[in-house]
């Protein structure tokens, strides 16, 4: 699997310090896991809509977005969220959600779309439990992918 790596930097008002906005993690394994952090906005969709779609391609039986770190979340990251569920669907797979941060759930509890997002029960905060009960692999031995986004595109 190829490894994707995206930059994207923005600055704070009056400030010339760059932050992140958005993090993505990308977990191979037995399950395909997706972690977000940062903020989930029309800025910042396009690289979950990407990932998914390239994760897509080696036809997941399941693929976890972990929202546990989501600092804010709105229309647009729903639509991404529609989106990459009918991305996986389509190829086969199936898509989850792991811890959702408080406003995700808000946003999706308000628009009435919970249910459409299956929730992870195979994990317990900090490990990964497999359905058969074994714990995956140490992180150190995941393929790990990091993308940063904190604004506009380059690299």
């Amino acid at each position: 699997m190829s490894t994707k790596y995206l930059s994207v930097v923005g600055q704070a008002a009056g400030h010339v310090a760059e932050f992140p906005v958005l993090s993505l993690a990308l977990r191979c394994g037995p399950i395909t896991v997706i972690e977000l952090s940062g903020d989930i906005d029309m800025s910042t969709t396009h690289l979950i809509t990407d990932l998914v779609t390239d994760v897509a391609k080696n036809s997941p039986a399941q693929v976890v977005l972990d929202m546990t770190e989501v600092s804010f979340f709105c229309a647009a990251g729903l639509n991404a969220l529609l989106h990459a569920r009918e991305t996986i669907k389509d190829a086969g797979g199936e898509l989850l959600l792991r811890h959702p941060s408080k406003i995700t759930m808000q946003i999706l509890t308000m628009t009435r779309t919970a249910g459409v997002f299956p929730i992870d029960r195979h994990c317990v905060r900090g490990t990964e439990v497999m359905p058969d009960g074994d714990k995956s692999a140490p992180e150190a031995d995941r393929a790990v992918a990091r993308v940063i986004a904190t604004g506009s595109t380059s690299g």
